[in-house]
């Protein structure tokens, strides 16, 4: 790999469908960072845990609620339920899905 103007950017697909992108820092340093392919574990895994990330204030604005309707109770047990296989997924590292 040679040495890139700092700035610069290369993306170098993997055939697994990922893609590694390296960023070009001053003096020839450089990071690299990976994009998983869709679907893959890896992808799976960033995914279940933005879930539960957003899932947090989602939960605390149900909590807010005085008198919960019966379609607010609904709509937040299906949303517990997606999150909870979510954890049970990150916990057991079981990242063929994200359901």
């Amino acid at each position: 790999m040679q040495v890139q103007p700092p700035g610069s950017i290369q993306n170098f697909p993997q055939p697994d469908g990922s893609i590694i992108v390296v960023t070009w820092g001053p003096s020839g340093s450089y990071t690299q960072s990976i994009t998983p392919a869709p679907n893959s574990p890896l992808a799976n895994q960033q995914t279940i845990v933005s879930n539960l990330q957003s899932a947090l204030p989602a939960n605390a604005a149900y909590l807010g609620i005085l008198n919960p309707t019966p379609a607010q109770v609904a709509s937040q047990t299906t949303a517990l339920t997606s999150q909870v296989n979510g954890l049970i997924r990150y916990v057991l590292t079981l990242f063929d899905a994200t359901i």
